[in-house]
């Protein structure tokens, strides 16, 4: 599971350069992420031991350097704030798209119907991936059950509610 984290991490910046990235440079920079940045972002976070969630004893409260500890529901924090923080370099690294504004024909979308078709695969996958990472840090006696319904209902609520706007 944490592979595939990682790599939703990294696929996260694809949609920032979009068009403006080689296909080699982005996959070094796949590489770059799941190999390296990644695994700190998550020691910092996941391990126990980081700067961001340690324990001062064996079964002691977890803390952070900065206050509370940081609490991650299903890997959503590192993930997004990994692969934000990749998006938002690289756009910067790669500068705005060329004639973006000046033809902006040339940048409709091409085939809405699958557009569509791949949202609704998205979507669909999120109910299995985020259904299994609350089942990967849980156990059945710590409200399991409570916690899918509330995470299948936001799965649900969450796609629903911004497709109205």
């Amino acid at each position: 599971l944490d592979a595939t984290f990682g790599t939703i991490a990294a696929t996260i910046a694809s949609g920032a350069v979009a068009e403006r990235a080689r296909v080699s440079v982005f996959g070094v920079y796949c590489i770059v992420v799941v190999s390296f940045a990644y695994p700190v972002v998550t020691h910092w976070a996941w391990s126990g031991t980081g700067f961001l969630r340690y324990s001062d004893g064996a079964n002691g409260p977890h803390h952070s350097s900065f206050g509370p500890a940081f609490v991650d529901c299903a890997g959503s924090g590192v993930i997004h704030c990994t692969g934000g923080v990749g998006g938002l370099l690289g756009a910067i690294l790669a500068g705005p798209r060329e004639d973006r504004f000046r033809y902006p024909h040339a940048y409709a979308p091409h085939n809405i119907t699958l557009i569509v078709l791949g949202t609704l695969f998205m979507w669909f996958s999120w109910y299995a991936f985020n259904s299994a990472a609350i089942f990967s840090d849980r156990n059945e006696d710590e409200g399991t059950s409570a916690m899918l319904t509330a995470v299948t209902m936001n799965t649900a609520i969450s796609p629903s509610a911004s497709g109205l706007v």
